[in-house]
């Protein structure tokens, strides 16, 4: 059985850890192992640890008044104006964005009905809450 050499540490934001390697390793090396366990400790702690960054988004199509209504994930086009709008999905902090103009942006309409939007979306709501990614063929994809 083999013995195995290591140190217990404390990160800078109070994670205990117990490191295997040598005491004696670069401090540039345990400041990027220390940066790893406090990444790992903030997704178990918020349950955003090993969560997917795409989504399936969903087209959605203005009501019977002709207003444009969307929920997180959705995106349409909307019949007042002819402007395309997108509403990012719910973010892992549980932040949900406004509905967004893409008039700045180049839109591609595929055959299924999905939509490309170049270049990436970037959305500030409230709290300067931000959401930035792509809308590639229906599918979300944060940054």
């Amino acid at each position: 059985m083999t013995k195995r050499q290591g140190f217990y540490t404390t990160t800078p934001a109070g994670n205990p850890a117990h490191i295997l390697g040598d005491v004696d390793m670069p401090d540039e090396l345990l400041a990027a192992l220390h940066e790893m366990i406090d990444c790992v400790a903030n997704g178990l702690a918020n349950g955003t640890l090993g969560k997917r960054r795409k989504m399936q988004g969903k087209r959605a199509y203005p009501n019977e008044e002709g207003h444009l209504l969307l929920a997180p994930g959705e995106y349409g086009l909307n019949p007042q104006d002819g402007q395309w709008y997108a509403r990012p999905p719910q973010n892992e902090d549980g932040f949900y964005s406004g509905m967004g103009s893409l008039a700045s942006h180049e839109v591609t309409e595929h055959e299924d009905g999905t939509i490309t939007v170049s270049p990436s979306i970037l959305i500030t709501g409230h709290h300067d809450k931000q959401w930035h990614g792509y809308l590639e063929r229906g599918i979300w994809r944060k940054v």
